[in-house]
Order: structure tokens, then sequence, then C-alpha cells
């Protein structure tokens, strides 16, 4: 325990770190409000089709040999246990940095589980906003994003991609009782969190190819996207457009991996 960075707190680094800075950093800008709840749809309990093993354990990247972990605690016990793993993997300061000091599980089930939606409100979200100013270039007809933005995620595209697949699927299987626990208390109850992130996956990796730069239109405060195809788009979709072409390309390579990991470690515990 202590050497692994969990993918849930990776993804929600990177995309809602970049959502916040799009929603709350453009110049001028009026205070936007949150962005209303929604409550989860009552539905029949689905099958499980991504089974996380019952035995799943953190196991050191690269060896056979599976690491002496401390027992999880419980979900409302979570947080400094977590905290102080992720200060073991990234440092005290990153993690000080990017992450709020309460309700880290809780708050990474809620947002993974809109990206395929519309964002969840600030108070929901576990990162706050990427540093710097949103800028865009005027043309003739349209502002387009600007190149200058995308160095601002390079921290966050760099840690995603520098951690073992291997790694960072252990630690999430080995938290998973709180994931799924947490995933039931927003009140999809007999739905299994796993198949949710592996759909949720699927989701970011069907973004739309677009040529940039990126079109966008200005009819009050808030920068829009010009094609209103793309502005009915997610909200993990849209982030993916927004970060660049090198960085998108960057994290839906590792996102394919992480799938491909989690569903090669559920077959086998299927069988």
């Amino acid at each position: 325990m202590g050497r692994f960075f969990s993918i849930l707190i990776l993804l929600v680094l990177l995309i809602f770190g970049a959502w916040y800075a799009w929603q709350h950093t453009q110049k001028n800008q009026a205070p936007e409000a949150d962005a209303a709840e929604t409550a989860p749809v009552a539905v029949e309990p689905a099958a499980i089709v991504h089974p996380v093993p019952a035995q799943a354990s953190a196991q050191d990247e690269g060896t056979d040999e599976v690491s002496t972990a401390k027992p999880i605690p419980t979900l409302s016990q979570s947080d400094p246990a977590f905290r102080e793993e992720l200060s073991d993997v990234a440092g005290a300061g990153p993690v000080e940095a990017f992450l709020v000091p309460r309700n880290l599980i809780q708050k990474m089930v809620v947002t993974i589980n809109s990206l395929t939606g519309e964002p969840v409100q600030l108070r929901q979200r576990p990162v706050p906003r990427v540093q710097g100013i949103f800028e865009t270039t005027k043309t003739s007809t349209f502002h387009v994003i600007s190149p200058v933005n995308s160095p601002r995620y390079d921290r966050h595209v760099a840690a995603f991609d520098a951690v073992g697949t291997s790694a960072l699927v252990s630690l999430y299987f080995r938290y998973y009782p709180l994931f799924q626990e947490a995933y039931e208390e927003i009140g999809y109850e007999g739905q299994y969190f796993n198949d949710r992130v592996v759909a949720v996956i699927d989701h970011l990796l069907a973004v739309p190819k677009v040529e940039e730069p990126i079109q966008l239109v200005r009819p009050k405060v808030v920068y829009l996207f010009a094609d209103p195809e793309l502005e009915k788009l997610s909200s993990g979709h849209k982030t993916l457009l927004r970060i660049g072409e090198e960085h998108r390309q960057t994290v839906l390579a590792k996102l394919t991996a992480i799938r491909a990991e989690i569903v090669s470690r559920t077959a086998e515990g299927s069988e």
C-alpha cells in the first residue's frame, strides 16, 4: 500500500480540473450558478458485466509480490488513509493543492458518474480549478481556443500518463467496496459502479474528432462552441476537446489501456 495512484483520482483531476477552469476563469465572467443536481432514475438492478475480483489487492507493478496492505477503512473514515496513500505517491504538496480535504471517494463517484452529462455542483467536486485564465483569439467571425491554454493541463496529463496501468487498477480494485458504497448512497442501489466506470471510459473514448482551432461564440458572458452539435456534448467530451489535441490523444491512449486492464481482470475474476 502507498505506491499507487487511483484511476479515479487522476481521471477526476484531469477532467474536472479542466471543466472548472473553463467555466470559472474566463475574463470578466460573472459568477456561474451551480449546475442543478440530477436525481438518479429508479431502475431494476442490472446484471453485473465487469465484476471486480473479490480478493483484489494492491500489487507492486513489475513484480509478483503482493504488498501487505492494511484493511481499508470505512467510507466515512476513509479520507486520512486515502490522502496518506496519495501523498506517498505524488507528494504532500500536490495532494494538498489538487484535492479537497473531505469526502474524496464520495465526490469522485459523483463527478465521474456525471462525465456523460452535465457537470455537478462545485461543492461536489474533489478538485479546485486549474490555475490560469482561459484565453481565446479573435478572428473576423469567431473566437477560437488559444493554444496557450493547453500548457495549463501539462501537469495533470503528465501525472495521468506516467502511472503504471496495472498499479492504477490494482489500487482502484482494493478500494472498490468504498466506491460501490458511495455509488449506492447517491441513489444507485443495485447498480454496479465498476460497470459504470467502464461505460464512462467508453463514453470518453467516443469523443468526436474536430478540426482545430475550435471556434467559439460569446452571446453573453460565457463562451460556447460555435457548432451547436459540439455545444450539446457532455461535460467530459467538452473538456477533452478543450485541453488540446496532443493532451487529448495522450489521455485517450491511457484510458484505452486502463479499460483493457479492467476488463481483462474482471473477466478473469468471473471465470
